[in-house]
Formats: structure tokens, sequence, C-alpha cells
């Protein structure tokens, strides 16, 4: 699962447009992958619920007229002026031209458009050198910049030591100016990624570069918008380096599997070397660069929405389509609509990282995803940019989505759930979550467990200790070459496990290749590919059986999965330099022997 989160450890006002002016403080601006919705715009309320009445809906935009919108922007912005600019100990007179300067500056920094924000700041800042606000905005500036010491003179100078402890935007920059200094950086035309230089990271350096760069030309073209300046990505060999970064906690990341962010104008990915067995770790860059597309272009866009945008883009960097809803998503989001228990959109705010379960998290992204695909089936593509555009012109998202649609918004959820439901959407009984496990947070086995293995008396009485008791002596059996006695009883378990679980699988293949039966490798695994996409050994047992039986193409594509998911494991890259040297791809061959050299030389 991919996750994040958009709120500070302390509570700040956000700005969400240019007609809702913030405070003159740097937390106001903070926001990360999944916008907050906006305060001043009508809450995606229970959007799931059945129970929401138009008429209340109705009630609730009136309320929030333009006339009303436009009165307290200018009573809030003189407010401020006489507060803060106009302060007794210093008595500033601050002239119309100023003022408009002032707000473009803070629209700026909320969309992440630093460089656009600093002409704008710099002129105020010379005439008022001593004002903290503005010190703190040059200091939330040259931190957006990724220019950390400089951030930090601008943050110390604007304000008292105690008052900086409380700011957690504060102690994020410490972490990041720490962290940065041991970095170095792989850089190309759009995209600078940094590393703790001489780690196995710089091997996947390239990688992540290629697909970035394939992305950004891609989702211009889906978005109607590409970054003009280089992107930065911190490649973080510590998943709990997260916490450091953000205002995630610790708790937060282990809860909820979180392993990649974008906020403070970066993405910050965790190394797939940090996981048992890697991840997705090229589409959840891609993701969380969707993430930073949709803040540049405005402001005010939900949790939901920006989720479900992210996990429409995350895979059209390497296909043309977007991907198809993962079997595990597609089980929880079969039982929640007929059980009718959908993750209300309220519930996902400020951040699925935030949701109690990983299991909440996964149905909440297979929502929102499948709503975005609805969207594109009605309007087609073009619809994302309409809708964006239109929420940048000030509409309420509700209305937006009515206007890009041509449905009233709760007619067009209504829509939604009874076009899912005409998908037969497949309900796979004892199908598992595909988790997120950090090297050294692995769940441990109770004593219970470890007794019950360890007794060989011990009496099976559910099917799964069935199929456990089997799977165990089919172990055993492999350990002394008993291959064909090890199949028999790795077939019992199957029977009794009935989730096709990759490990069992697996465990099959590796007794399959001792006595060279390599067709019934891929016809043992490719059910389990079929539930299980993201399972890098599966993609490596499939690249080996296919390569025994020189079915080359074949085998180059499951070991081009496997670097997607685990770019770390020898034997992939291995295989692919026999495979490139054999098809002539030499420039590919010089990169798969540069990366054995690098996994090497950087133990």
């Amino acid at each position: 699962m991919i996750a994040s989160v958009d709120s500070s450890k302390t509570p700040s006002p956000q700005p969400q447009t240019v007609r809702s002016q913030p405070k003159m403080s740097l937390s106001c601006t903070t926001r990360g992958r999944g916008i907050s919705p906006v305060k001043n715009r009508p809450q995606p309320e229970a959007f799931f619920s059945s129970t929401r009445s138009k008429k209340a809906a109705r009630s609730k935009k009136a309320a929030r007229s333009k006339k009303a919108a436009r009165w307290a922007w200018t009573t809030s912005v003189w407010l401020w002026l006489c507060v803060v600019v106009g302060a007794p100990s210093t008595a500033y007179a601050v002239n119309a031209e100023e003022e408009q300067s002032l707000k473009r500056a803070f629209h700026f920094l909320g969309r992440w458009l630093p460089d656009a924000a600093e002409p704008l700041l710099q002129p105020l800042l010379k005439r008022y050198p001593k004002e903290p606000t503005l010190l703190r905005a040059m200091a939330r500036l040259r931190f957006l910049q990724g220019r950390y010491s400089e951030a930090k003179q601008f943050y110390e100078t604007s304000t008292s030591k105690e008052a900086l402890k409380e700011d957690p935007n504060y102690t994020s920059l410490l972490s990041a100016l720490k962290i940065s200094q041991s970095y170095e950086y792989y850089e190309t035309k759009h995209f600078r990624i940094g590393f703790v230089k001489g780690s196995q990271e710089a091997a996947i350096a390239p990688y992540l570069a290629d697909a970035l760069e394939r992305a950004r030309t891609r989702l211009g073209k889906v978005f109607g918008y590409t970054p003009p300046d280089k992107v930065r990505v911190d490649l973080l060999s510590e998943a709990l380096e997260l916490a450091a970064l953000s205002p995630l906690t610790e708790a937060d990341i282990l809860r909820t599997g979180t392993i990649a962010l974008c906020k403070y104008n970066r993405i910050m990915l965790t190394s797939p070397r940090s996981l048992f067995k890697g991840y997705r770790w090229l589409d959840t860059a891609v993701h969380e660069f969707t993430h930073l597309l949709i803040n540049r272009i405005t402001d005010g866009v939900p949790i939901w929405l920006h989720e479900g945008l992210a996990r429409y883009a995350e895979t059209l960097w390497r296909q043309d389509s977007p991907a198809k809803l993962g079997p595990y998503s597609e089980s929880l989001l079969a039982k929640a609509l007929e059980d009718e228990k959908l993750v209300p959109f309220e519930k996902m705010h400020p951040s699925m990282a935030k949701l109690p379960s990983q299991e909440m998290a996964a149905q909440a992204y297979a929502q929102v995803y499948t709503v975005i695909l609805y969207l594109v089936h009605r309007k087609g593509q073009i619809a994302i940019p309409q809708l964006l555009q239109t929420i940048h012109q000030g509409s309420p998202v509700p209305d937006a989505v009515a206007r890009t649609v041509g449905l009233p918004f709760d007619d067009f959820l209504e829509a939604w759930k009874r076009y899912m439901k005409q998908q037969k959407l497949r309900y796979i009984a004892g199908i598992m979550p595909k988790k997120h496990v950090i090297k050294g947070h692995a769940p441990q086995k109770s004593k219970e467990q470890k007794d019950r293995e360890r007794n060989l008396w011990f009496k099976p009485t559910t099917a799964k200790e069935l199929g456990e008791r089997h799977l165990r002596l089919g172990e055993m059996l492999r350990r002394y070459a008993r291959y064909q006695a090890a199949l028999f009883e790795y077939r019992k378990a199957e029977h009794y496990l009935k989730d096709r679980d990759p490990s069992l699988q697996n465990k099959m293949a590796l007794a399959l290749f001792a006595l060279r039966r390599y067709e019934e490798i891929i016809t043992t695994l490719k059910p389990t590919l079929a539930l299980y996409p993201s399972d890098v050994t599966t993609y490596v047992h499939l690249g080996r059986a296919y390569y025994h039986l020189q079915r080359l193409k074949e085998a180059r594509h499951a070991f081009e999965q496997a670097v997607q998911i685990n770019p770390f494991h020898p034997t992939i890259h291995t295989y692919l330099v026999r495979l490139y040297q054999t098809l002539g791809e030499q420039a590919l061959l010089r990169q798969a022997r540069d990366i054995i050299a690098i996994l090497r030389n950087n133990k």
C-alpha cells in the first residue's frame, strides 16, 4: 500500500485558494501527498452515504456564495494586515500592490511553486527586513527549493528557539538537512535523485530516473502540465526515515505500511532494499510524482480525489492504459459494495496513512481509484484536466465533478456504485493482502505457534493446520533431496490451503527445478501470479523456467518485472546480463553489468 499524510503534528491553517488568505506562517502551507480539503469549501462529507440529502447539500452551497467568500477574503486580509504588518511595534504602510504580491506569494508557496513566489517576496523583505512572518515565508521558500541551510537561517532569525521546538516544519527541515549532508546525486534533465553516498541505492537510481522521465512525458499529456524545474527525489535507505522527514509517526508507518510520500515539494521514496521482497517501487514513485503535479495545477483537491488520480496514473509510465484493479483490492471492493460498507470520504482525511488498518486503506484506495476509472469511462481522459481546471477556477469539488460529467455529484456516485456492481467484481475467499513488511519489524510468531511447529505429535484440527503440517513435511523432504515425495506433500498442503499462497507455490517450483520439469513450473506459478501480481519470487522462478526452455523474450519480461519489485535480487541481474547479451541489447547489457558491479562493491 501506498500512503502518506498531509497534516502537521500541531494543527495549522492551510491556504488552499488565492481567495482564502492564510495567516503569515510557514506552517500554513504545509502539504503532502493527498492534499487536505479546503476549509472554506464545502467538505465532501459522507459522499458514499445515502443519508446525505440533496436539500442539505443545496443549503450548504447557498451559505458559501461567491459574495460571502469575497467578503470573508477581504476581511481576513485587512485583519491580518492590521494585526501583523501594522503591529504597534513597527508601523508599516502596506499599499495595495504589496498586499496583492503577498497574496500571490502565499498562493504560489501553497502550490509548491517557490520560484514564482520568490520575486514577490524579495521586495517585501527588503522593505521589512525584520518582519518575522516574512522571514518565515522565506524559510518556507528555501525549504521548498531544497536549500536547507538557508531555510534554517531564516527560520532561526524569525522567532525564538523555544517556539521552533514546537514547529514540526522546523523539525522536518533539520532532519532533511542532516540526511542530505551524506547524499550524492544522480541527475537527469528533469529530476535530481538523492541517496546516501556509497550505498546500493546508486544501482537503482538509473531505473528510477528512466521511469520518472517517461512518466513526466506521458502524464504531461494526461494532466496538461509538466514541471519546468528539476523535481527532487529522496531515495531513503530506511522506511522509518519518513517519520523524521514528515509529520508521520513510526506507528503510522508500521501500522499502514507507508513507504512513500510527496511533501515539501519533493518525493520521498523508501528503497525496496528496506522491505522483505521489495514492492512496486517504480509505480509508487510515479504515484507520488502525480501528487506533485496535482498540487501544482491547483489547490483545494481533497484526499479522495488526490489518491484516486494518483492511482489512475501510477502505471501509465509503462503501459498505455491504467492497471486493472488488483485481485485483493477487487475482493475488498466487491464485499464492501455487497455489504454497503464503503469507507466515507471524510474518514480518508487527512491521509490514507491515518486509517486504522492496511485493509481499510486498501479498500479506500480501491474505491477512489474506481471512481476515477468511472469518470474516465463516462467522459474520456480529457475529464481529468477539465475537472482540475474547474476546481482551480474556484468551484467546490462536488460542483466541479457535476460540471465535468453533467450529472449532480450524488447522482454520479450512485451511478458509479451501479456500474461497479455490473462489473461482477470477484470476491476471492482466503486471498491475502500484499503487506509491506519492513526489515527488522516483521511480525513475530507466538510461542504457541512455535511450539506447535516443533511438536511432531501435534494433531491438526483445522484445514489451515493440516495444510501447514503437510507444508512442513514437504520442506523436510526437499532438504533431504526427496523431491518427488516433497511434491506429494506440497500438493496435499495446496488442497487444504485454498489461497494459492505464493510461498507454497514457489516451494513447489524449487522441487520441480531439481527434477527439471520446467513446463510444470510455469503451469504451477501462473495461477499464483494472477492472484499475487507483485510477488518477486514468482517472477524470478518464472524467468528461470522460461530461460531453461529458451523462451527468451518471456524470460526477459519476467526478470524486468522482478526488477520493478526488488532490484537488489542478485539472480535477476545475472540472468538479465545473459539475456541482453544473447538478444544483442548492448545499452541494457552495460547497465545490468554496472548494477552488478555497484551491488558487489557496496555490500
